[in-house]
């Protein structure tokens, strides 16, 4: 193989690789599996949901085992995943909708409808290790909410406040 041939390979297997993790991240929120979240990101990497910057691993773990909102279930579904590579680091945007299902004191009725739907997308950056690609930095964006309840219902709103109006930095721009 041609050593263009072998960079465009390495480029389509890198985007691939990001895309999956992004994927990942949400179907390990959806399904629950909040301990194994942190293993996404480098060991200092970050999460920033807009009240502070969640460093480390243990940080990230704790977070989200930990958050004081129980959920009965959320569904991410993510589209529009901009990917641009440079080597052993990456960046990414992506757009997302995520219906919540509020944990109260009922149980959830066969095909409830959703509490709240928020839209938004994240902006992230990524690291080559040897373990593969891994989040250095997860910068979640809200755009707006829809469907069930207001935010100002929803046990939500502590994170709807903190990511009103944060400007995303598109493509031209990472």
């Amino acid at each position: 193989m041609g050593s263009s041939l072998k960079a465009r390979l390495q480029q389509l297997e890198d985007r691939r690789a990001i895309e999956d993790l992004i994927h990942l991240y949400g179907h390990l929120i959806d399904t629950a599996r909040f301990t194994e979240i942190a293993a996404l990101f480098v060991s200092d990497g970050i999460l920033d949901y807009g009240s502070g910057e969640f460093r480390g691993r243990p940080a990230i773990e704790d977070f989200y085992c930990n958050y004081p909102v129980k959920l009965l279930g959320t569904a991410h579904h993510v589209s529009n995943v901009y990917i641009r590579v440079d080597g052993d680091v990456a960046y990414s945007l992506c757009r997302t909708l995520a219906f919540h299902w509020n944990s109260q004191d009922k149980a959830p009725p066969v095909f409830s409808p959703t509490d709240l739907l928020m839209t938004g997308g994240y902006q992230d950056s990524f690291r080559r290790e040897d373990a593969g690609w891994r989040f250095v930095k997860r910068l979640p964006l809200i755009s707006g909410t829809g469907v069930g309840t207001e935010v100002g219902d929803s046990p939500l709103k502590v994170i709807c406040d903190d990511l009103w109006q944060r400007p995303a930095i598109w493509p031209d721009d990472i």
